[in-house]
């Protein structure tokens, strides 16, 4: 229900984007940390990618990013086979923060991939109510990627996985401010 309720606000333009500088690889850190657990119990293994020598600080909702994270990495667990991989991805780019999540589960069909961002949409009925779930999540990520000015892209091979992505702009770090080192 309350994804529905933040779905409708996203839409209606009523959700308000507190915009501050935050470090986007310990924001994924912290997302991954959280989902381990979930992971170790469908036996699947994430990944994290990033170069440690590199600062990855944007300017977004931390929140609601946060929130963005924990979708496209929740769900690249629970639609994984056991034995599975996650493999989360951050590197920049000119004055871009690029974030890719990719699986090696059981991928979408292409006559599904134009339609999972809409509300409800379940690619298989019947396995996602086993699997629980709104059928939001991904509608909401769009939303909020959109508030950011920014888009979610999806690529899928059925028998191989799925690669979710999207970006953030890069923002300065005002001298001072302690980078949050992993």
């Amino acid at each position: 229900m309350q994804d529905l309720l933040t779905l409708n606000r996203m839409e209606s333009g009523v959700v308000k984007f507190n915009l501050e500088v935050f470090d986007l690889r310990a924001l994924l850190a912290e997302v991954i940390e959280e989902l381990e657990q979930k992971a170790e119990k469908r036996d699947v293994l994430i990944r994290f990618y990033v170069d440690k020598n590199q600062s990855f600080f944007t300017k977004a909702d931390r929140e609601k990013i946060f929130r963005v994270c924990q979708n496209l990495i929740s769900n690249a667990i629970k639609y994984n086979h056991e034995g599975g991989e996650v493999e989360v991805s951050l590197k920049a780019q000119k004055n871009r923060l690029h974030v890719s999540v990719k699986d090696n589960g059981k991928g979408i069909p292409a006559e599904d991939l134009k339609r999972i961002f809409e509300r409800f949409y379940r690619v298989e009925k019947s396995r996602n109510r086993e699997a629980g779930g709104t059928g939001l999540g991904l509608a909401i990520v769009k939303h909020i990627l959109e508030g950011h000015k920014s888009k979610i892209s999806v690529s899928s091979t059925v028998g191989k996985g799925s690669l979710f992505s999207f970006s953030l702009p890069a923002a300065e770090v005002k001298s001072g401010a302690k980078a949050l080192s992993l």
